[in-house]
């Protein structure tokens, strides 16, 4: 559970059932990334009753972050019979394998731990550096299982001939790293499962550690998965991607489309830069059956199938996952890193060597990957530079509020054209599209039709980048809709009521999107367009007496403030509209150019028929009484009529403006009043036989 800072309570409240009585807990504090805004608590709750409850009251409560559950974290593999260095183009002219070194750049597994005394295991050229138990830090961190010394073997054990009593032939263990460093994070108990609690506590210290002069840790190798845990792991992974350590991350087991169904950490690939999630690929370079798929969170897939490796005491054994598949990347990047050591590239040159090696198969693996291909570690290690170095795109991030996205890879301030293609229709080049350098992303509007086809990029030296295709994605990933503005007016429902927003008086060329989202759990209008320089109007109707009691607007990222008369603010004098005069929105917008976005939070009431500011001044004259029947019908009529079309709304306007001096002259008249009433009475009449 994340406090915000210094609100954390010394005990909660646990609430009694039927089988436990009321008691008071306190939590354990845990330990958050450096750009974490909470305190994290882990509370033992055993009772599933008062877990809920507590959970439900906790996430109403607002000094409170989020609530997760320190979710059961389980390893990606199952146990069944070998040879993946052929599929990884790891085998020379000579049928020899061939290895790597890669002792440059440490490997840490967070995992069941690992059985250092392994014969396979147990050579000079492999060290065993960090070691720490996060189950039980006075207990030893060696493996109790099996899974995470499979993971090792994989990774650096020296090439083994493994025979049967019978001196019968059981398989080759080798790893593709001659040499390496291997940390041992233990986070997984004896039997394979783990808390994500104990997850984020080893990612911590790799992150912690890693600016330390003792310890390095430049690639984490995570074969697990969790189904939730999102806001726990966010900000650890974010940090790490920030700080160049890469995150390798298994898709998991469960045969399912993950787009829809996250699983963590490998669902942060398609927004960290160096997270990479990994699918199992059999001995044909088709996704195994087993493995998790996803067009958008699942980047590549490497050997998982029947694969052999070490195992407890001097045993071996042959493994099938997503979690075999996992090390096979992390090994690859260490090999590669430390071959190019002395180029000084960025992290993200890594990845993009691995996508651009990848042993492709359209067919088979369109729209299950993000690339359609499988590791190639002997390519990734012998191709040229060029080839290797090539710009791609790695991931892509929604734009909220707009049918645009940002495009994020390596080299890609390279990129001189963009076009839309669709099957039997003329290609489109693009042109609202530009290289956001702070973000080293391209910021790009999607065209109309765009769920309907793809882009494709094109740089000067290199050719075509993989095309990014939208007819592969899964609908229930896609960013929520938006309503594209062709119009000066635009009309979207917003919490119980309905919202027409209307821009006077600007570029009228430029399109722009109005949608609604979510900020700490209040529901916003976002207005996206390429240039927002113009006058708003915001017009509130769906319910009689509805009034716009104050508009706040994120002042860009900054936070919520009151718009005010010195903002070009403004509120009609009846109450239910208010109009922004906007001439400067890059300093209100939340994006960077060339985006604009304006955050809105109105704060919209229901008041009694007693509020001042929303008499009928004519009628009350008239009636003489503010709470007349006659008066009240007049006011339902106002809202449930005149106020959901425009030419009402002026109407309505040119009253409020014009009535009260009207009232005001009227009082010394009584046979004007007279007048008045005879006529209101018999459309109150006709109204009310209307309505009812």
């Amino acid at each position: 559970m994340a406090w915000k800072p210094s609100q954390v309570p010394a005990v909660i409240e646990l609430q009694a059932t039927e089988s436990q009585p009321p008691r008071q807990l306190a939590g354990e504090r845990l330990r958050t990334a450096p750009s974490a805004d909470y305190e994290l608590y882990r509370y033992e709750v055993v009772d599933r009753i008062q877990r809920l409850t507590l959970m439900r009251e906790l996430r109403g409560d607002s000094r409170v972050r989020f609530v997760e559950l320190d979710a059961v974290v389980v390893p990606q593999s199952s146990v069944s019979p070998p040879e993946h260095f052929p599929q990884l183009n790891l085998v020379d002219a000579s049928d020899q394998l061939v290895q790597y070194p890669c002792d440059d750049f440490p490997i840490a597994i967070v995992d069941t731990g690992i059985n250092w005394e392994h014969p396979a295991l147990d050579h000079a050229n492999l060290s065993f550096d960090f070691k720490k138990n996060y189950i039980d830090e006075d207990t030893t961190a060696e493996d109790d299982n099996g899974h995470g010394s499979h993971i090792a073997g994989l990774i650096a054990a020296q090439p083994t001939e493994v025979k049967d009593q019978e001196g019968n032939l059981v398989g080759n263990a080798a790893g593709i790293c001659s040499s390496a460093v291997l940390h041992t994070m233990k986070t997984l108990e004896s039997d394979s499962k783990g808390y994500l609690s104990d997850i984020n506590t080893a990612l911590l210290d790799a992150l912690e550690k890693n600016a330390e002069e003792n310890y390095s840790f430049p690639i984490i190798n995570t074969s697990l998965v969790a189904s939730t845990g999102r806001s726990t792991l966010e900000g650890v992974l974010g940090d790490l991607s920030d700080r160049g350590q890469f995150v390798i991350a298994a898709a998991g087991n469960d045969s399912r489309l993950i787009d829809t169904q996250p699983r963590y950490p490998a669902a942060f690939s398609n927004e960290l830069p160096l997270v990479i999630s990994v699918g199992n690929a059999d001995a044909d370079n088709q996704l195994a059956s087993s493995s998790n798929y996803g067009y958008q969170q699942v980047d590549l897939a490497a050997p998982g199938v029947s694969l052999f490796s070490t195992w407890l005491d001097e045993n071996y054994a042959t493994s099938t996952g997503t979690s075999m598949s996992t090390p096979l990347v992390a090994a690859t990047l260490a090999a590669l890193t430390q071959k190019y050591q002395a180029d000084n590239l960025p992290a993200i040159a890594y990845r993009a060597a691995l996508l651009n090696t990848l042993a492709l198969n359209q067919e088979a693996l369109e729209g299950k990957l993000r690339y359609p291909g499988v590791l190639d570690t002997g390519s990734a290690m012998t191709a040229s530079k060029e080839e290797l170095f090539k710009p791609a795109w790695v991931n892509f991030e929604w734009i909220d509020g707009a049918e645009a996205l940002y495009l994020k890879g390596y080299r890609l301030n390279e990129v001189e054209t963009i076009t839309f293609h669709q099957e039997e229709k003329t290609s489109v080049q693009l042109d609202d599209w530009s290289y956001d350098e702070d973000r080293k992303a391209l910021q790009i509007a999607l065209p109309e039709e765009w769920l309907e086809g793809r882009l494709q990029l094109t740089t000067k030296n290199d050719g075509n980048l993989h095309p990014l295709d939208f007819t592969l994605m899964a609908g229930g990933a896609l960013p929520a809709d938006t309503t594209l503005c062709e119009a000066d007016t635009c009309r979207i429902a917003w919490q119980d009521y309905n919202v027409d927003v209307t821009r006077r008086d600007g570029n009228e060329e430029v399109t722009w999107w109005l949608s609604t989202r979510k900020v700490n759990n209040e529901e916003v209008l976002v207005i996206t367009g390429v240039d927002l320089s113009a006058n708003w109007e915001f017009y509130f109707s769906g319910h009689p007496r509805l009034r716009l009691m104050d508009m706040q607007a994120d002042k860009a990222g900054q936070g919520f403030r009151s718009l005010t008369d010195e903002d070009g603010y403004s509120t009609s004098s009846q109450g239910y509209s208010g109009s922004w005069l906007v001439a400067q929105p890059q300093d209100w917008s939340v994006l960077e150019p060339p985006f604009q976005q304006l955050v809105l939070r109105p704060d919209v009431r229901l008041t009694s028929g007693s509020s001042g500011a929303v008499e009928c001044y004519i009628a009350t004259s008239v009636y003489g009484n503010v709470y007349a029947p006659e008066v009240e019908a007049l006011r339902d009529f106002r809202d449930e009529v005149l106020m959901e079309t425009v030419p009402g709304r002026w109407l309505v306007d040119q009253y409020y403006t014009y009535s009260p001096a009207v009232a005001e002259w009227m009082d010394d008249k009584p046979r004007l009043q007279a007048v008045v009433r005879w006529g209101l009475d018999r459309f109150v009449s006709f109204w009310q036989w209307l309505t009812h």
